[in-house]
């Protein structure tokens, strides 16, 4: 698991259950990160998270040669 500091560009719907997050980091660029997407008041909290030209830290598991 690595810690990056992100800046949102963009969410797609992916399906009911996920979203496709668009983000830049210092640390690797441009790149995609699949996010659950729920309905409750914690899901409304983790959607202003992500509206565009938000800046957050997370936790990804990036593996060499998967892009999502």
């Amino acid at each position: 698991m690595t810690t990056l500091t992100c800046i949102a560009l963009r969410t797609v719907k992916y399906s009911d259950r996920a979203s496709i997050l668009s983000v830049y980091t210092a640390q690797r660029g441009r790149m995609s990160l699949a996010v659950p997407a729920g309905k409750g008041k914690s899901a409304a909290r983790f959607r202003a998270l992500t509206m565009p030209m938000a800046v957050f830290e997370c936790q990804a598991d990036v593996r060499p040669g998967r892009e999502i």
